[in-house]
């Protein structure tokens, strides 16, 4: 028997785990839509996962904060150096909630 899972239960593993802890994950993609997020996020945005997925991260900010989050994320893309940053975020409800936020470039299928 092969002890290897397989990508698919690699895949359902760590969104589990990632399911279970009180801080909100999310991963966008390079255009900056969203393309996971686990539990704690949709509760901290007030969204549920199928409202999310597939949005962009600008639709959740104010007009400021969606410059100064484009600034930052186009300079982790570019240089691999992650950052971290707090800025405000619009709840589903109407609320501005500040969150703080640890990005890093993740390239799948590299080295």
């Amino acid at each position: 028997m092969d002890s290897e899972k397989s990508p698919f239960e690699s895949l359902k593993n760590y969104e589990a785990l990632l399911n279970e802890i009180q801080d909100g994950v999310g991963e966008t993609d390079l255009a900056g839509n969203l393309t996971f997020i686990n539990d704690a996020g949709c509760r901290i945005w007030g969204y549920s996962r199928e409202e999310i997925i597939g949005s962009n991260y600008q639709a959740y900010t104010d007009t400021q904060s969606a410059q100064f989050l484009k600034r930052a994320y186009n300079q982790i893309f570019r240089t691999g150096i992650p950052g971290r940053f707090t800025h405000a975020i619009v709840r589903k409800d109407g609320a501005n909630r500040m969150v703080e936020d640890s990005v890093s470039l993740i390239v799948k299928g590299g080295k």
